[in-house]
């Protein structure tokens, strides 16, 4: 393989490493609702539970020291309910 086809995979794979973790941190707030709707619908095991309120707490932080975000995450999960 020559340097050249090392440089376009190079050129390539950052931007798609890129893409893929503003996509994580853009839809990961979104997808405390539906979290939200098979907890309220389901039962859940308790170390499932744990593990997605510990996956879901920097959000809760979030919730209890910003005001705004809480209202706005309040009337997102509202939607699911």
């Amino acid at each position: 393989m020559s340097n050249d086809d090392e440089d376009r995979r190079t050129a390539l794979f950052v931007p798609a490493i890129a893409c893929a973790i503003v996509m994580i941190l853009a839809f990961y707030p979104f997808s405390i609702g539906p979290a939200t709707w098979i907890d309220n619908r389901f039962e859940i095991p308790h170390p499932v539970r744990e593990t997605l309120v510990a996956f879901y707490s920097p959000i809760a932080w979030l919730c209890e020291e910003c005001d705004p975000i809480e209202k706005a995450i309040g009337w997102y999960l509202d939607l699911w309910e």
